[in-house]
């Protein structure tokens, strides 16, 4: 299974924050380790990762943050979105849901949903674990739409 998925700062962020390794901000990252997320990344996401990971307020660790952004190098595919015309709440993200609606099949995982507008592949950490152990326990729940699997995650919930 390989999932594409734009990952919010604030999702990265939260991951590295948590010492609770069954997080479902840290088990987005470790999704993205163990190949089952390809994160879409570019330049501008790219920096953005740099410039709020290195706020002191997070205290993080120069090899904390390398080792972070080298994850989503090695692991991220380049995508550039050339049409950056969305009003958006925070005008940061443009580039976060401009990325994300390159491809019909990916995801954006934020922990902001009111910062995007409501489309049913914009989603919760939780939600897109709850959607890759939905599909890795036979369900191919992948290839449904959205509206299908929606109704799925909260009978099994």
């Amino acid at each position: 299974m390989n999932i594409y998925a734009v990952i919010d700062t604030n999702v990265v962020i939260a991951s590295m924050l948590t010492s609770n390794h069954l997080s479902a901000t840290k088990s987005i990252i470790n999704k993205v380790w163990e190949d089952t997320i390809t994160p879409m990344i570019n330049a501008d996401i790219m920096e953005e990762y740099r410039d709020v990971l290195s706020r002191s307020k997070f205290h993080f660790s120069e090899s904390d943050i390398s080792e972070m952004l080298n994850l989503f190098s090695l692991k991220g595919k380049g995508y550039t979105p050339k049409c950056m015309d969305h009003d958006l709440t925070d005008p940061d993200d443009v580039i976060f849901y401009e990325t994300y609606r390159m491809r019909d099949d990916s995801y954006l995982v934020t922990g902001n949903m009111k910062h995007f507008p409501s489309e049913p592949r914009i989603l919760f950490p939780a939600d897109m674990i709850n959607i890759i152990n939905l599909s890795d326990n036979g369900n191919n729940i992948l290839s449904e739409p959205k509206a299908e699997y929606v109704s799925k995650i909260k009978k099994d919930l």
